[in-house]
């Protein structure tokens, strides 16, 4: 594993060329992510809306979280984010529809997208990549804020 000092001496260098790495990628469907470490971005229209990270070898798994039936907004983050900007955007009542109704129509949504990844072993540099990629790709604009929910 990497040392704490490396990776500040050399984070320019590896923050950059790992964001090249992702952004030089294939957009692909879920059936052909891997069960790496790394990180990920979610993309509809060829526009990245959320960047995301896991350990344990189970990147395939984390974002299918993000829009399973069972999940619920701490696993399927990225759903509940775009369910409560959907609410607050709507113009129907609450007794139209309710908060459940704008996380399952998310999470139909996110099952919809494509994705970007790259394999980040170094829990480390993934924490420190995770967000520089979300203010490269302008998605802490919209669900990257990094607050919590």
């Amino acid at each position: 594993m990497t040392t704490f000092i490396e990776i500040i001496d050399n984070l320019n260098f590896h923050l950059d060329k790992l964001l090249n790495e992702l952004k030089s990628s294939p957009l692909i469907e879920l059936k052909d992510v891997e069960n790496i470490n790394g990180i990920y971005v979610f993309y509809e229209n060829d526009e990245a809306l959320y960047v995301g990270r896991t350990n344990n070898n189970r990147m395939r798994e984390r974002i299918k979280e993000h829009y399973k039936r069972y999940s619920n907004k701490n696993s399927a983050t990225f759903a509940f984010l775009i369910a409560r900007q959907n609410k607050m955007n709507s113009t129907l009542s609450t007794i139209e529809t309710n908060e459940e109704d704008f996380f399952i129509r998310a999470k139909e949504r996110v099952s919809k997208m494509k994705i970007k990844f790259i394999k980040v072993d170094d829990p480390i540099i993934q924490t420190i990549l995770e967000p520089y990629i979300a203010f490269k790709l302008k998605t802490t604009e919209t669900y990257n804020s990094f607050k919590t929910h």
